[in-house]
Parts: structure tokens; sequence; C-alpha cells
């Protein structure tokens, strides 16, 4: 458990401060997705009052997830985009 605290403390300021962002979203995207599946499952709390708030953290969950591929997939990044398809650079940083 301090394991995934910590991991969870450094990658998320180091992605919020830009450091490594690909790296750090890959690194959150392989703790969060078994994490979910482990903290949030709504299919056992059918029927009880659980369900509801399993399923809200479980879909929140699911987005944090596309937030995290999103920043760590290079080929869909603005910087790509303008450099394959219009031939452009953005500045550097």
């Amino acid at each position: 458990m301090f394991a995934g605290r910590t991991l969870e403390i450094v990658a998320g300021f180091s992605l919020a401060f830009g450091i490594f962002p690909r790296w750090c979203a890959a690194a959150l995207f392989a703790f969060l997705v078994p994490a979910t599946f482990v903290s949030h499952s709504f299919w056992l709390a059918a029927g009880t009052s659980q369900f509801q708030g399993q399923l809200i953290n479980f879909y929140k969950n699911l987005a944090i997830w596309g937030g995290l591929v999103f920043i760590a997939e290079p080929r869909i990044s603005l910087r790509y985009r303008l450099q394959i398809e219009y031939g452009l650079t953005p500045p550097p940083h």
C-alpha cells in the first residue's frame, strides 16, 4: 500500500509539473487499472446500498484512464499532429 501511495504522489506531482509526463502517465495507468477493479467492483455490490457509489467511482477511474492514455500516447499529441499532418513544428518550451 505504501508503494502505491508513493507512486501516486510522485508520479502525480511529476505529471503536474511536466517532468517525464508520458512515463508518469503510463505508470499511473498501470497502477490504476488493477486498483480500479479491486477497489470499485460494483458488480459485487449489486442490490446493495453501495452499488451506486462503486459504480460512480468505477466510471470516474475509467475517465482518468482516458486522460492518462491521452497523455502517454505520443501519436495523439498536438506536436505529433502538427509535425505529421502539416509539416509544422511548435516553438520549443
